[in-house]
């Protein structure tokens, strides 16, 4: 691949991994995932798999117009090829000779050896497109089951300490007990105990 490639092809992917990261990243500066970042992670994760598919299905019907014009002419050449070897083994002595469909290939890449390159060379890029999506596809496909664990943990850490924190507070002074309540304290305890 050449540099101008490398760099549309880099580009591509930087732009897309700018767009995911809004999902991707739930660390924030101090190194804690706090229950924002996972609800703004859960609530962007649709629209960003929506954006995706939008993007691979564009970048799929790319590739694939890029591959039809790149086979065409490949075809086209290949048969003109064929026919200039075949007229060449039919001039040198007329006997029955079949060239291997090697020989029509490797004439094509070396006749017409710039426009080749150039057409296999957007073709290589279409299908790495297609093929960095369908890699991301499959990591926020993980990504999805590993965000609902983390929201599941972080409820049920919530929950526990929220029970607990009203376990622990005396409703008439608002503080927290030391220790445990006595009978007198504790409404509708039974005094038969």
């Amino acid at each position: 691949m050449d540099e101008g490639r490398v760099k549309e092809y880099m580009d591509f992917v930087q732009s897309i991994q700018q767009k995911v990261n809004s999902v991707g990243s739930l660390v924030s500066g101090n190194e804690e995932v706090t229950p924002f970042a996972v609800n703004r992670a859960l609530a962007l994760y649709y629209n960003t798999n929506l954006e995706l598919i939008r993007m691979y299905e564009e970048q799929k019907v790319r590739h694939l117009d890029i591959q039809n014009d790149f086979e065409q002419w490949y075809d086209e050449k290949f048969e003109e090829c064929r026919d200039e070897i075949m007229n060449m083994y039919e001039n040198v002595g007329g006997k029955s000779v079949k060239p291997a469909a090697k020989e029509y290939d490797t004439r094509v890449k070396t006749k017409y050896s710039a426009e080749y390159n150039r057409r296999k060379k957007a073709l290589d890029v279409a299908e790495s497109r297609v093929s960095y999506l369908r890699k991301l596809f499959e990591i926020l496909k993980r990504y999805d089951t590993i965000l609902t664990t983390i929201s599941y943990n972080m409820r049920s850490e919530l929950k526990s300490l929220s029970i607990e924190k009203r376990a622990n507070t005396d409703p008439e002074k608002n503080r927290v007990r030391r220790g445990f309540p006595s009978r007198e304290e504790i409404p509708d305890f039974p005094s038969d105990m």
